[in-house]
């Protein structure tokens, strides 16, 4: 909540002239509202969620770059004051941070098709056949200014049928990353290969045993175009099978002919956060 409100106090410093609110009723912005509230001497200058409440001398102008505003309590004039220690780490507090997860009860039943249990896999190499994608884990982000900061985490679970010590399955899932242009998706070969990890589901003796697995990947900045929108695919593999050959293996939800999960339980979740520096320094 510090970094949230320092950040608000540094976007509007150079702002605002007057009354800014907010919150969630803008009519609370009506100059008959704020005077029956507090007073005609004293309409705030700066209401955050009702929660902080700035008034008197206080000139957001004199805010500088890495400063917070400070109460000085009862009675006192609120200051500016520079912030010392780890948050500096932070670049004066000039980033913008987005995030959102999505989740997806889709899944797949990886094909019974391994490709190579020794291949390697190269980053930003295409999407290409031997990859299934998880339907509906498509999702865009878009990138506002030069050098962001995008991380992307998949996390699944892999479900495989039935039981049997040093039988299972080899199994790949990578994220897969595409510039987009217009409203029409990138074709398959448009997809870069960002992030991957190589999985074994071992059977064992539990029968239709389940594993959590993650994807996670920090893309390479110097390829993320400013005011670009992206695209992002999640696709897994079968390597090999071991042990046995008709070995059902499920991504994202429960594996055939068992019970033991369901598809909620087994859903997919992608999520992607991404920092950018508010003032291409």
């Amino acid at each position: 909540m510090k970094a949230y409100f320092t950040y608000i106090i540094l976007s509007v410093s150079s702002l605002v002239y007057s009354q800014l609110y907010i919150g969630n009723d803008p009519e609370q912005l009506t100059e008959a509202k704020l005077s029956q509230t507090y007073g005609t001497s004293e309409v705030p200058s700066l209401i955050v969620d009702d929660n902080v409440l700035v008034k008197g001398k206080l000139i957001f102008k004199e805010g500088q770059p890495g400063q917070v505003l400070r109460s000085n309590g009862p009675g006192q004039e609120p200051t500016w004051q520079t912030v010392l220690g780890q948050i500096q780490r932070l670049e004066n507090l000039n980033y913008l941070l987005y995030t959102q997860t999505f989740d997806n009860l889709t899944g797949i039943n990886l094909d019974n098709a391994p490709t190579n249990p020794t291949l390697k896999y190269t980053i930003d190499q295409s999407l290409s056949s031997n990859w299934q994608v998880i339907a509906g884990s498509n999702q865009e982000f878009t990138v506002q200014r030069n050098n962001p900061t995008v991380y992307i985490t998949f996390e699944s679970v892999a479900h495989i049928a039935g039981s049997g010590t040093d039988t299972g399955a080899m199994f790949a899932c990578g994220i897969f990353v595409a510039q987009k242009t217009g409203t029409s998706s990138p074709s398959n070969a448009d997809f870069k290969l960002k992030g991957v990890r190589t999985f074994t589901a071992n059977r064992g003796a539990n029968s239709d045993p389940f594993f959590n697995i993650r994807v996670s990947t920090i893309l390479d900045k110097s390829t993320l175009l400013e005011n670009q929108k992206y695209e992002v695919k999640i696709g897994c593999t079968r390597r090999e099978n071991f042990g046995a050959t008709n070995i059902s293996l499920a991504i994202g939800k429960a594996a055939t002919g068992t019970s033991n999960i369901s598809n909620t339980t087994a859903r997919t979740f992608l999520k992607i956060s991404r920092y950018e520096n508010t003032t291409n320094q």
